[in-house]
């Protein structure tokens, strides 16, 4: 956990973890931004998972889907998901 600040928020996605639709993502997202003290880190695990130390320093967890995913194809999911989070918010089209 070397590269995680004091201060950080740390999120961990997983399958098990709360769903949002897009544009709740979006409100709790810039939510969370707006009122975290140091980064969001938003954590997903590799083949085996994430470390005990890593989970108890998690604020909540967020599920990407309740399918179990590997996780090059949960970042991607991810990164999508927060491009359009990012649309929501500025009130683009990309969304629709």
């Amino acid at each position: 956990m070397g590269i995680l600040r004091e201060r950080d928020t740390v999120i961990l996605c997983h399958e098990a973890g709360r769903e949002y639709t897009s544009e709740e993502f979006a409100s709790w997202l810039f939510r969370r931004l707006e009122t975290a003290e140091g980064r969001l880190v938003l954590c997903i695990g590799g083949a085996y998972g994430v470390s005990e130390a890593v989970r108890e320093r998690a604020k909540e967890e967020l599920s990407l889907s309740r399918c179990t995913l590997p996780h090059e194809l949960a970042a991607v999911v991810l990164f999508e998901q927060l491009y359009r989070a990012s649309t929501i918010h500025r009130g683009t089209g990309y969304h629709h």
